[in-house]
């Protein structure tokens, strides 16, 4: 099922990158001051390699290493197995990054970097993937009734426990009765 969400869509353009010769203590600093948990590693305006969190603590933590004159091409991961081009699908795009267990990916077009895209941009997008998906489901199938429901507190009396959308409020059983 394709969403209709392209990765230029919803990626992010203004990418923070890193050249390969970048010091390892620089790019982790700069990671972490930013909350970025990994960069594109570029040169020549060409996406060579990817620089995250999981590279540094496997080749460098873990190994007892110091990052002290390490540089990110010592550590980074590369040649990019995993990206996306710029007309990639959303739905594609998110079970490429279940299957490879990334949670972000490079957006490329004619090898060079264009974007980024990661899960918090898919789940940033997900309330539109499933209106996209009980669309569908509308059109394929007209009997199609969707009652959504929660658990939590009703909008009218407070109390918690089961809701079902009633009105255009989440009410209990008692208010909906009502």
């Amino acid at each position: 099922m394709r969403s209709g969400i392209r990765a230029i869509d919803i990626g992010n353009r203004k990418v923070i990158s890193v050249k390969p010769r970048t010091k390892l203590t620089s790019v982790a600093k700069k990671m972490a001051k930013k909350r970025i948990g990994g960069l594109p590693v570029v040169y020549k305006k060409k996406l060579v390699g990817i620089i995250t969190e999981r590279d540094i603590i496997n080749k460098v933590v873990a190994k007892g290493k110091t990052a002290k004159g390490m540089r990110v091409e010592d550590v980074m991961t590369s040649p990019v197995k995993v990206y996306a081009e710029k007309h990639d699908d959303l739905t594609h795009i998110a079970k490429k990054m279940v299957k490879h267990d990334v949670s972000r990916i490079p957006i490329v077009h004619e090898e060079k970097l264009i974007g980024f895209i990661t899960n918090k941009d898919i789940a940033r997008e997900s309330p539109v993937l499933i209106n996209v998906l009980l669309e569908r489901l509308k059109v394929s199938n007209p009997e199609f009734k969707f009652q959504p429901s929660s658990f939590g507190e009703c909008e009218v009396c407070g109390q918690p426990g089961h809701l079902g959308f009633n009105q255009n409020k989440f009410l209990c059983e008692l208010c909906s009765d009502k």
